[in-house]
């Protein structure tokens, strides 16, 4: 190509694939190449279209404002869809079975560009609130529907939703079993959540026909979650939550709090649709739980909600751990529904304040003018000495052999275990700045 002094000229470049072959690829390319231009100007007018939705003004802060604009357009970016998925169980790259079904179509919004663009439960179901906020609702009613479709296929009617599907449909995490040790191939808070996230879209709305399509699959979350993860019986859910760290006690904070969300609106919509016996069933769960949820979970000492209760193994006492993990927040950003009235959280307004005040010091937030802002475990400088037991670690790529790990220069005991990212390295200490050095091969 040649450009003269002055001018310019437009190269179109196209990439196109298939799964059946290099006719259809070559297919494929040649439709991307048919009329560039005109595929760009639609693009483009459909983006403006969108990008009309939910239009805020904010003197205060135009950076916020426009950083909502942007963020219609990364969910868009991340909008994302596939045809004849064959759903298997790769078991974190352990096998590559023959597929157990097939998706004909999914749609979804990928959890982020650009490690993670494929289909996830916990991003799915944070996504919600903003897919609803910004009108696309379309496109995470179809999220939802295709985790509960791909989870039928793979865990049968039990109720366990999968944590992830690529776009070729294997399954790397989220099937109905159990591993050697015990822990669940699934992580408890995917189930807990599900029914909220269908209630949160049911409710902007107003689609009983959605509401319909993933009422008795909701419904089967939470009768597992009771039924079969908690096997102490004392109405906490076993099994990982968001932070998927070793060290925890066995039932979590997070899991904790959306099962009661849950439970409230699983009751709502049974309520809807005239299921009077599982409205009855959800209220007197989510209720006895509310309850005696601040007497299981507050630790006036640390100003903070334990991130989790009962050292394992499962169905010892109910003893409460600190680790600082974000997951902290869950009892005052959860919003509750109960009987159609809005409750700003799941925790009373004085202990919520009190653990908000406490997240926003240096050893929860940072300081300026570095890393302002929540973290993911609190820790450093910012933190009193010595106030709590804390768990720090690394992941490691499957199939590294741990050699030697030493904190702060001296050689300590740690903890292994295998989770759906790699080999996870831990050790306990105390609340502090800390240098940790893991050698492995």
């Amino acid at each position: 190509m040649t450009v003269r002094g002055g001018g310019s000229k437009t190269l179109w470049v196209a990439v196109a694939g298939s799964d059946h072959g290099e006719g259809e690829a070559h297919r494929e390319l040649r439709a991307a190449l048919r009329d560039p231009e005109r595929e760009f100007r639609e693009k483009v007018a459909a983006r403006e279209w969108w990008g009309r939705w939910t239009r805020l003004s904010l003197p205060g802060d135009r950076r916020l404002q426009d950083a909502v604009d942007w963020g219609k357009q990364n969910i868009l970016d991340l909008t994302r869809a596939a045809e004849d998925m064959e759903i298997r169980r790769v078991d974190q790259g352990r096998q590559y079975p023959p597929p157990a079904g097939t998706v004909r179509c999914a749609r979804w919004v990928g959890a982020g560009f650009p490690d993670y663009p494929w289909m996830f439960a916990t991003e799915g179901e944070y996504t919600a609130f903003a897919s609803v906020a910004v009108g696309q609702f379309e496109q995470i009613k179809d999220h939802l529907i295709g985790l509960r479709d791909i989870s039928e296929i793979l865990n049968g009617r039990s109720g366990v939703v999968i944590h992830e599907a690529v776009s070729d449909g294997s399954i790397w995490f989220g099937h109905n079993s159990r591993q050697p040790d015990g822990t669940y191939n699934f992580n408890t808070d995917e189930l807990v959540k599900f029914p909220g996230a269908v209630a949160l879209v049911w409710r902007w709305t107003g689609d009983n026909r959605f509401r319909d399509e993933l009422y008795d699959f909701s419904k089967r979350t939470l009768r597992y979650t009771i039924e079969r993860l908690d096997e102490d019986r004392d109405g906490w859910p076993e099994g990982s939550g968001n932070v998927e760290r070793g060290g925890m006690g066995v039932e979590k904070l997070d899991n904790a709090v959306y099962l009661i969300r849950g439970l409230y609106d699983l009751a709502d919509m049974a309520r809807s649709n005239g299921d009077r016996r599982t409205a009855e069933w959800a209220e007197d769960h989510a209720r006895e739980r509310h309850r005696r949820f601040e007497a299981t979970w507050w630790m006036p000492s640390e100003r903070q909600y334990a991130d989790s209760i009962d050292t394992p193994p499962v169905g010892g006492e109910n003893d409460q751990q600190q680790d600082r993990h974000w997951i902290g927040v869950t009892p005052m950003e959860a919003e509750l529904t109960i009987r159609e009235r809005r409750w700003p959280g799941l925790a009373p307004r004085q202990n919520g304040d009190t653990a908000l005040a406490e997240r926003e010091t240096d050893c929860y937030s940072g300081f300026r003018p570095y890393n302002l802002g929540l973290f993911h475990t609190g820790g450093g400088p910012g933190c009193p000495p010595g106030s709590g037991a804390l768990w720090i670690g690394h992941t490691l790529p499957r199939g590294s052999r741990v050699e030697s790990v030493r904190l702060d220069g001296r050689r300590v005991r740690w903890r292994e275990r295998e989770t759906n990212r790699g080999l996870e390295v831990t050790v306990k200490t105390r609340g502090g700045e800390h240098r940790l050095v893991v050698r492995a091969g």
